[in-house]
């Protein structure tokens, strides 16, 4: 069965002419429909959050404070006759008296913290603070620069934390 339209009768040998559109509408509404599809997909690709996979695992780092321990010298009265004189050397030289691995801790700073330098002497380059209280492990030293014994620090908690330091600031402290 086959339906004839007047319009194409009268058309003659060019009939596309009168032609009303047909499948065009929606031809055109799929396109639309497609490219919001496409942006709503970039919308939320953009906006979703990713879970991103780390391998850390949490660390836990036990600190041991150490208590103050005062640093007590054996010393002795001679016996001096009434004519007698002292003699020998002038005494231990204050902060000399620690060897290497020995285990420190900072005090009789007030406060301020101990200068750690990165050679010994008042003149060096400061490169950071031991705070009162905190435990060093000594590396190196002694050296005897400026009037004062200096050793060579480093934290057991942090290898980056390092540098010489004066004796005097310093006590055993016990691990």
């Amino acid at each position: 069965m086959t339906v004839e339209y007047p319009q194409m009768r009268d058309a003659g040998p060019n009939p596309s002419r009168n032609w009303d559109g047909g499948c065009l509408w929606q031809g055109v509404g799929v396109i639309l429909g497609g490219l919001a599809l496409g942006f709503l997909f970039v919308i939320v690709s953009f906006t979703r959050s990713y879970r991103i996979e780390t391998s850390l695992k949490p660390e836990i780092t036990v600190l041991v404070v150490a208590t103050r321990t005062p640093n007590i010298l054996a010393t002795t009265t001679p016996n001096l006759e009434e004519n007698q004189t002292p003699t020998g050397s002038p005494g231990i030289i204050q902060g000399a008296d620690f060897l290497v691995g020995d285990v420190v801790e900072i005090f009789g700073t007030e406060g301020q913290g101990l200068s750690i330098r990165h050679e010994p002497g008042l003149t060096a380059v400061v490169d950071g603070y031991g705070m009162e209280g905190e435990i060093f492990e000594i590396r190196g030293g002694p050296i005897e620069m400026d009037g004062y014994v200096w050793w060579f620090l480093v934290s057991p908690y942090d290898d980056s934390k390092k540098g010489w330091g004066v004796g005097i600031f310093l006590g055993r402290s016990t691990p």
